[in-house]
């Protein structure tokens, strides 16, 4: 069980050698397991932590927590009454330090309160990046230069090691805000309504279905969301969404981080002919669902899955809550790759997790970026109820052309600017058909899409609505 938590050590040997490993966290490619131990060496994600300094490490400390104790190799190994000692004095050890850690919480909550801003300080511009995403801190300071009047700071992990982070804590963003006093904050997925305050504007940029979704299920009002938030949607779904509860949002395209773009294009042959860029999910453990599934990949084969189709195969289930947008998602995605890593005739180079649990002939490529795929591919499969987001972009930029799974009457409100860029199919021979024929898109990679798409044209609408 080791392997797939973040777990503490007591056997040091041990956890050396399992952090070499480096499991990756749940589905998650660059979330990589953390490895603590009782010892003093720290490395990457090994991370020594003696037992008499606990409380003092994880009461300061942004790595996640363990959720595991191994024992094995240890003094501890076959003392069962031992390991339910230890077990129990680290759960009562962690609850005093969350006990604590939400004292001081409520005490910065008292003084975010209270912050009075300057006229001095009505021109800052706070940035908090809570993701471990590179392209969220390039995206800020970019605006962060086209917006001169104002002055700009950065909230984002300190360590490079971006593997091993978790989120920013509710604690540190407090403490940005009371340090640095921003009369706007800047928000990337992400949302807060706690930190309302009558000086300070929030401005989230959603690009998110949770983030909608959560939203909507606060008990924030809609006054509260005009008085005091600034809300970017990247498409006209989300828009949509907010617009169930009366909450306006500025539409932004998704966008090009780079400010200077060379849209040449190299057509050299590349090392994979055809690319898939997702991970293994295995939902057969579900039972209700278990014949739905055989049923779906049956349907696959000459068939689009729609939402609509999804929930007729859950209603058919029994599964009592046929709605759940995040669950159709989850389905409508997860059967339509396996089902085309399943039944394909053409060789897949796959970058992604959990392929090793099912039997396939494709190839699976380790130790690459999405980016460096993208650059060795000459067709990239992607499957996903947004025909306009920013992987997509990043497939055409990098040289290759994306084969889209088609959901156009599902996801009605896409930008269609980007139709000409890309190739679609709705079934495994009309995807084997497009490899087959050498077929191409009406368009490729130029000034025309890199100028619809710029970041220019994000912060413009950004600027024009401080």
């Amino acid at each position: 069980m080791a392997e797939y938590f973040d777990t503490y050590f007591f056997d040091s040997k041990r956890a050396k050698s399992v952090a070499k490993k480096k499991h990756p966290i749940g589905n998650i490619l660059n979330r990589i397991q953390l490895c603590y131990h009782n010892g003093s060496e720290t490395n990457k994600n090994l991370v020594g932590v003696e037992v008499s300094n606990l409380k003092h490490f994880f009461l300061n400390t942004t790595l996640r927590f363990p959720t595991h104790i191994d024992f094995i190799g240890s003094i501890y190994e076959d003392k069962e009454e031992e390991q339910e000692k230890i077990v129990n004095i680290f759960y009562s050890l962690f609850q005093e330090i969350n006990g604590e850690k939400n004292e001081y919480r409520v005490e910065l909550a008292k003084q975010f309160k209270n912050l009075h801003l300057s006229k001095d300080k009505q021109k800052n511009i706070g940035f908090i990046a809570s993701k471990t995403q590179p392209y969220i801190v390039d995206f800020f300071h970019l605006i962060s230069k086209n917006i001169k009047q104002f002055s700009t700071k950065v909230l984002t992990q300190k360590s490079k090691n971006s593997m091993v982070l978790s989120d920013i804590s509710i604690e540190n963003v407090y403490k940005f805000i009371l340090n640095f006093k921003p009369s706007y904050i800047f928000f990337y997925n992400e949302f807060y309504p706690q930190l309302i305050h009558p000086q300070i504007k929030h401005v989230y940029i959603i690009d998110s279905f949770k983030i909608c979704e959560r939203i909507l299920d606060s008990n924030i009002t809609k006054e509260d969301i005009n008085n005091h938030m600034i809300l970017f949607s990247t498409s006209e779904y989300y828009k949509k969404i907010l617009m169930l509860r009366d909450i306006d949002s500025v539409i932004s395209l998704p966008s090009y981080i780079e400010n200077n773009v060379k849209v040449k294009v190299k057509t050299k042959k590349r090392k994979y002919t055809i690319s898939l860029a997702e991970s293994y999910h295995d939902i057969s453990y579900y039972y209700i669902f278990e014949k739905m599934i055989k049923k779906i990949d049956k349907f696959l084969y000459k068939n689009i899955l729609s939402i609509d189709k999804v929930i007729h195969f859950i209603s058919k289930a029994k599964y009592p809550i046929k709605n759940d947008w995040e669950l159709n998602l989850y389905i409508q995605k997860t059967l339509t790759v396996n089902h085309i890593v399943k039944h394909t005739k053409l060789n897949l180079n796959i970058l992604g997790l959990n392929w090793d649990k099912i039997k396939h002939h494709h190839k699976i490529i380790k130790k690459k970026t999405f980016s460096e795929l993208y650059k060795n591919s000459k067709y990239v499969v992607v499957v996903s109820y947004k025909l306009d987001d920013n992987n997509i972009l990043d497939i055409i930029k990098h040289g290759a052309i994306p084969i889209v799974y088609n959901l156009k009457n599902d996801y009605k409100y896409y930008n269609n600017f980007i139709e000409d860029y890309c190739l679609y199919f709705s079934n495994l021979k009309e995807l084997e058909d497009i490899i087959n024929n050498d077929e191409q898109p009406n368009k490729r990679y130029d000034n025309e899409l890199y100028k619809h798409f710029s970041m220019k044209n994000l912060v413009n609408i950004i600027s024009k609505s401080l």
